[in-house]
């Protein structure tokens, strides 16, 4: 599965689409995560993807070819990722973390990104099981 970049005119009305009421939460919650999983990070520009199934990302721009060194502080998780897995694992957990803190139309938001990223990681695109290791 392919996904498209966001082309730089609509980039501000993608997070709204993707986490409703909810996305300055939502964008600092992956940027935040990606902190404390490499404290290297600094921050940065994230380019903006959708999937043909609908779903929506933050990707860290980079090489798939390239790993980044992560530890997820909350399961003990120690590996590395492509900078697409890594981001996706952080959308996946924003989406999950925020739809239990969310009611109404933002709620259903985040839990049908949730679901809908959650159906890409069959592709060959990603670390799928780092990911779930990750999540975990």
């Amino acid at each position: 599965m392919r996904f498209k970049q966001v082309k730089e005119k609509n980039r501000m009305r993608f997070l709204p689409t993707l986490a409703g009421a909810a996305h300055p939460t939502f964008e600092r919650f992956v940027m935040d995560t990606m902190a404390n999983a490499n404290p290297a990070y600094k921050g940065g520009y994230w380019d903006f993807i959708e999937f043909p199934n609908g779903a929506k990302a933050m990707i860290l721009p980079g090489e798939s070819k390239s790993k980044i060194q992560i530890r997820q502080q909350a399961n003990g998780f120690s590996g590395s990722m492509s900078p697409t897995s890594l981001s996706i694992a952080l959308n996946i957990s924003a989406c999950s973390y925020l739809s239990f803190h969310t009611v109404g139309p933002t709620q259903r938001a985040l839990s049908k990104n949730y679901h809908l990223l959650r159906e890409t990681l069959d592709s060959e695109l990603f670390d799928t099981k780092e990911i779930f290791r990750f999540l975990d």
